[in-house]
């Protein structure tokens, strides 16, 4: 029998543009949220294709509905299977999250695609299939912000944000009006019970080359004690075999890579469709020689090849100067320009209270990083700046793991703007000018030394009391500003925070030991 469900009316288009480009074409979100509880009030629409067996064998009442988000790849396919094989009714809902209706050059990333072969997973499995419109919700709450910093010359990772706001947000609301409590996905991660009454413990997947807690250390707790992740304990080969075994369409569809919205093409290519490109050039640290003009400083990140021609070996970018325009290039992989031993850290957002409140009472925090996705966890030493501001936010951490406490409004009512722990260049108060010199005299003093091949915008370099400062045990490669640094303590995540700036590179350090030496030798001298 088909499930009973809420289907978005049709909405209306509308454009937002950001200056100086190009128009997008997106979807009213709040038009068809009243759409579709009006829908609710006089008769609900059917889905986009309705199933006859969306309860397993061997279903029974004490079963839920739960509320699958189908990508038509591999691992959200395998995830419906499982839990409609558990005995869970499960309905399945297809997120659409970008328009690609005027955007260029996009052959890898397409939704319609993707809808045709998410379609085809819910008629094989028959469950039904819903389509979520979540393009203005995109736009306003990930990809708005996303454009603005890397304006700003920063390297945001959107995936993070659109799990908090668009897959463990504004996706449990509208499984809401299919009935559905309970959201699950197909990320290869794992939950556990915490010692808060409601707090839900994030783990690694079983499959460390799959793992993917890095993308989901902001979401909120209130969220992850209404999901699951069905496949957090298996191997990427398994659910291929398991898709194999069932039938399932999407058991050898390749993989995306990158982020969602670009897929496969060049970054500076997409880039250049929204913000215009921000000339530079290239300078070598070791000579000072400028190598060359950079198309668009916007464009590069730390640790690229960015391709400059006739070097006789790979050159890397090590840094940006984004007021003045340059991109701090150095010869090798290996080059001590890429390393440091310390960085800033902004606010973070904690899944551990227990962490949180151990960093406070203290003052410091042994744990483990990952400072990009692929990268496996590394010891490093968490300091505050400031120790009141630390217990503060290990307080909200653990009204968070509270059961009792109610569901944040971003969860509630869709997603809302970013809080302050995952903001760029969150401004101070004008009251707080003072902490904010404060708490950059108390990362000075903890041995933060901020990057001369790191400039930032003013609006982007303060220093804020609930930051933290990294000690690394050993030195860490491209460290790069607004990339998410995620924290560990063995298989349990503990939460993330921004990267603000990497410290002083081990190259600036022994040159400022050598111009040291010279000093005092021409001292003794006598010159």
């Amino acid at each position: 029998m088909a499930t009973a469900a809420r289907s978005l009316l049709p909405i209306r288009h509308f454009s937002v543009p950001l200056p100086g480009t190009a128009t997008f074409s997106t979807l009213h979100t709040a038009a068809a949220a009243a759409a579709a509880a009006a829908a609710g009030e006089a008769g609900q629409q059917a889905p986009l294709w309705s199933g006859n067996g969306s309860r397993g064998a061997g279903g029974s009442a004490a079963c839920k509905r739960v509320a699958v988000g189908i990508s038509g790849g591999v691992d959200s396919a395998v995830a419906a299977l499982l839990l409609q094989r558990q005995g869970h009714e499960v309905v399945g809902v297809f997120m659409r999250n970008w328009d690609e209706g005027e955007e260029q050059g996009n052959e890898n990333c397409s939704v319609e695609q993707d809808l045709r072969a998410a379609a085809a997973v819910c008629r094989q499995l028959d469950i039904p299939l819903h389509e979520a419109d979540f393009v203005s919700a995109y736009w306003t709450q990930v990809f708005a912000e996303f454009i603005a910093q890397c304006s700003r010359g920063l390297t945001p990772n959107p995936d993070l944000a659109c799990n908090r706001h668009i897959k463990f947000g504004a996706l449990l609301a509208f499984a809401e009006r299919l009935g559905a409590h309970t959201v699950a996905t197909g990320h290869y991660a794992q939950l556990a019970p915490g010692s808060g009454s409601g707090e839900v413990q994030l783990l690694r997947g079983a499959d460390r080359g799959k793992d993917q807690t890095y993308f989901l250390a902001s979401v909120q707790q209130a969220a992850l004690r209404r999901v699951l992740f069905p496949i957090g304990h298996l191997q990427k080969p398994e659910v291929r075999r398991l898709a194999a075994e069932a039938g399932l369409a999407p058991a050898d569809r390749r993989s995306s890579a990158g982020i969602c919205f670009i897929g496969r093409r060049d970054f500076g290519d997409f880039l250049s469709q929204y913000i215009s490109p921000q000339p530079g050039r290239y300078v070598d640290v070791d000579s000072g020689t400028v190598l060359g003009p950079c198309p668009d400083v916007a464009a590069v990140t730390h640790g690229q090849r960015p391709g400059i021609g006739g070097a006789p070996e790979r050159v890397y970018a090590v840094g940006k100067d984004v007021v003045q325009g340059i991109v701090y290039v150095a010869h090798g992989g290996q080059h001590p320009a890429l390393l440091c031993t310390a960085a800033l850290l902004r606010t973070p957002h904690w899944l551990s209270w227990e962490h949180a409140a151990r960093l406070a009472a203290r003052g410091w925090l042994r744990c483990e990083y990952r400072a990009r996705y692929g990268q496996q966890p590394k010891p490093c030493t968490l300091h505050a700046l400031d120790t009141q501001a630390a217990a503060e936010l290990a307080s909200r951490a653990a009204e968070a793991a509270d059961a009792t406490a109610a569901l944040p409004a971003e969860l509630a009512a869709g997603p809302a703007a970013a809080d302050a722990s995952c903001a760029a260049g969150a401004a101070a108060a004008p009251d707080a000018a003072g902490a904010a010199e404060a708490a950059g005299e108390a990362a000075a003093r903890l041995g933060f030394q901020a990057s001369a091949y790191c400039r930032l915008r003013p609006e982007d370099s303060v220093a804020l009391p609930s930051y933290l400062v990294v000690q690394f045990d050993s030195p860490a490669t491209a460290i790069t500003p607004q990339q998410a640094f995620v924290l560990y303590d063995q298989e349990r995540c503990l939460g993330t925070a921004l990267i603000a700036q990497p410290g002083r590179s081990l190259h600036e350090t022994a040159a400022n030991k050598a111009a040291g030496a010279e000093a005092v030798a021409a001292g003794g001298n006598g010159l």
